[in-house]
């Protein structure tokens, strides 16, 4: 069995279609003892989990229906929101979009717990470093409003 780490409890919202995606990620995280974690399973629910929980970290899957790859580069691009872009697909398009705004880089599908818990661990870090608290985000509706833009 691997062990996990011990990571801080910072907020965690898992914005993913897949239910069992979903579950792994969510079981995952708990076992490094990250608790306050919150799901959304369409673009509909990532509004309201955004404003409503104000995550520290976001683990965003790019096939998120009602979500177009280019909108969603673009809006992680002003979020102060650690991220983490997960996919099935690495093309080298998505691979050097996600490398350029989300600072926990890019997981691709299937990955391991320890993979997870590294990117997660390297979020957390870098936003430490840059002197983010984990406290609600002030521009979250900023990230909304650009993530569903005309929607």
């Amino acid at each position: 069995m691997i062990r996990a780490p011990r990571l801080p409890d910072v907020p965690v919202l898992i914005a993913d279609p897949d239910e069992y995606s979903r579950r792994i990620v969510r079981e995952v995280l708990r076992a490094a003892r990250i608790r306050r974690i919150h799901e959304a399973d369409h673009s509909r629910g990532l509004p309201q989990k955004l404003n409503d929980f104000q995550p520290g970290v976001m683990l965003l899957d790019l096939d998120l229906p009602g979500l177009s790859q280019p909108k969603v580069i673009e809006a992680l691009q002003t979020c102060l929101v650690g991220v983490v872009v997960t996919t099935r697909r690495a093309t080298p398009g998505i691979v050097e979009s996600s490398r350029k705004v989300a600072a926990g880089g890019m997981i691709v599908k299937p990955f391991t717990p320890r993979a997870l818990w590294l990117r997660v661990q390297t979020v957390i870090r870098d936003m430490t470093a840059a002197g983010v608290d984990f406290s609600p985000i002030p521009n979250a509706q900023r990230m909304v409003d650009r993530l569903l833009g005309d929607l």
